[in-house]
């Protein structure tokens, strides 16, 4: 298959696929917090940033950023940190709360999503998780 078709599909379908796991997401979190919340708290299971690596990685403005980190921050998931390297910028890592609360929906999540790919065949699972990795690895270069 030509890479230009590959393209056109990732660009159609894996949108329709996100939009898949954020209902789940939505539905395990609701109505504790908004999918920008959800998805802040999914990235900084992973590492610290700034508000602003935060916003521009969501795709959101950094005002519509630090309301969503307050937001969080007031619920005791998220906290600031300044760092000794450089005063000036704060960064926002999970609190013990915030990675307990991020584990418990991310485990239901999982648990849906089980659900949908259950009736697959190995084979197709096998062929999804290989195909997974390869474009991840073509997006990650």
């Amino acid at each position: 298959m030509q890479s230009q078709l590959i393209s056109s599909l990732v660009v159609k379908k894996v949108p329709l696929i996100m939009g898949e796991i954020r209902k789940e997401m939505r539905k395990a979190a609701s109505p504790d917090f908004s999918v920008l919340q959800f998805r802040t708290l999914a990235r900084l299971s992973a590492v610290s940033l700034t508000n602003k690596q935060l916003a521009e990685w969501i795709g959101v403005d950094k005002t519509t950023m630090s309301k969503a980190v307050r937001g969080m921050e007031s619920k005791g998931l998220v906290k600031k940190e300044i760092r000794k390297e450089d005063k000036r910028e704060a960064y926002i890592k999970l609190t013990e709360a915030g990675k307990e609360r991020y584990g418990k929906i991310s485990v239901q999540v999982m648990k849906d999503m089980d659900g949908k790919l259950s009736s697959l065949s190995g084979k197709d699972l096998k062929k999804i998780y290989e195909g997974i990795e390869i474009l991840s690895g073509a997006m990650n270069r």
